[in-house]
């Protein structure tokens, strides 16, 4: 799975940044970092995973498939 892809879809799918920083109780900046890092620490991602697990799904699923080649 692209990891990059997937942190942005699944950040997206959630509403952004902010919505899920006011989910996770951080702060926006801390959600940011796991975009530009493609990558969201285990902790959250099991949080996330649990409390929305068919956005989660759809996200894995974007993530793997392939960009269409020009």
């Amino acid at each position: 799975m692209n990891n990059a892809k997937f942190v942005h879809e699944f950040l997206s799918e959630l509403g952004g940044t902010a919505a899920v920083a006011k989910v996770c109780g951080i702060t926006n900046s801390a959600v940011s970092q796991w975009r530009n890092k493609g990558k969201i620490p285990k902790a959250q991602e099991n949080f996330l995973k649990t409390k929305f697990p068919k956005k989660y799904r759809e996200s894995v699923e974007r993530a793997d498939t392939p960009e269409p080649t020009p």
